[in-house]
């Protein structure tokens, strides 16, 4: 039982012991472990380094040796050899008779050197500050806070912002804003959507408003790294401002959603959508959210998100702008 036991801490230690090789188009090569596969990087974890990122394209030739697991959006993880090809895209086959299933890696969550412990919430808490031209010229400040579920073919999505401000002793902003949306996938490239909105808004003299919705949505392509999405719904919105009777009012929505990953981990994000009365399509909202977001220096799981948001009411109190235009910067983490 002994010869056994030593038998296998050896050969335990020799597999742990092996390392990856990356040879560069320079001539220069990378030894260390193979810890995560991307379709334009590699992560190589070195002992001199730490952990680096190289770019696929500088790659000439990469030996893994190291076990990988490939999830899939399923839910599951299942173990897969990964080869370079000439092309610089990536051969991906799980390990079975007649050389395997060959998988693609933008249908996969994500390749690493550990099956994956998918979590399935995810939160976001963080600091907004913004400039605000239309209404009100001033800069102001929120506590912002997002949930995240997501599994096979349904996510749900839940935001809120509340933002409350003082200057010499009085009330400059009292504003809060929530969004509660769930999508369902039912083919690789349409989904149902239902979305539920509101805000209060002191400064606006907005009492409250709270939109309904039911729509469609289709995605234009969808990768890994990138995708855009349009979406067509039905609805109704309940308005009341603080001088006049609240009112019930059936509104249309269009809304199209812009996504690419940019050097990795750089996210780019343009959301626009219009949404119309349908008894009068001459009131109607519009609103553009672009923004950028990227990790702050070398903390895990903070990012910085810098974003331009224009929203147009053609429906207001007479002494209200209709356009509002706010620059903001977010420090965000996410857990």
């Amino acid at each position: 039982m002994r010869v056994y036991t030593l038998f296998f801490t050896i050969l335990f230690s020799l597999h742990s012991l092996a390392q990856d090789k990356v040879e560069l188009k320079d001539g220069s090569f990378i030894n260390g472990q193979v810890t995560s596969v991307r379709p334009t990087s590699v992560s190589v974890k070195t002992k001199f380094a730490g952990t680096i990122k190289i770019l696929t394209k500088e790659i000439k030739v990469v030996d893994i040796q190291s076990q990988l697991y490939g999830e899939l959006k399923d839910g599951r993880s299942l173990p897969v050899s990964v080869k370079l090809k000439d092309d610089n895209n990536w051969d991906i086959r799980t390990f079975e008779e007649s050389g395997g299933q060959v998988l693609k890696i933008q249908d996969m969550m994500q390749i690493k050197d550990q099956i994956a412990n998918r979590k399935y919430w995810n939160f976001e808490l963080g600091i907004h500050i913004d400039g605000e031209s239309g209404t009100d010229d001033e800069f102001n400040s929120a506590l912002v806070f997002k949930a995240k579920y997501g599994k096979q073919q349904n996510r749900l999505t839940i935001d809120f912002k509340a933002e409350y401000e003082r200057d010499d002793h009085e009330r400059s902003a009292n504003e809060y804003t929530g969004k509660i949306l769930y999508e369902h996938d039912y083919t690789e490239s349409d989904l149902l959507y239902m979305l539920s909105l509101f805000e209060h808004d002191e400064f606006e003299k907005l009492s409250l408003r709270w939109e309904q919705i039911l729509g469609w949505g289709h995605f234009f392509f969808k990768e890994a790294d990138t995708h855009l999405q349009s979406k067509l719904g039905l609805g109704s919105r309940y308005e009341k401002y603080f001088s006049e009777d609240g009112e019930w009012t059936p509104i249309g929505d269009f809304a199209i959603e812009y996504k690419n990953t940019l050097w990795e981990y750089v996210e780019l994000k343009d959301t626009f959508y219009y949404r119309p009365d349908i008894d009068d399509f001459s009131k109607y909202k519009i609103e553009n959210d672009l923004h950028i977001e990227m990790p702050f220096a070398y903390v895990d799981n903070m990012f910085l998100r810098f974003g331009l948001l224009h929203e147009y009411e053609s429906n207001v109190p007479s002494d209200n702008e209709h356009l509002d235009t706010t620059y903001y910067t977010s420090l965000i983490y996410k857990w």
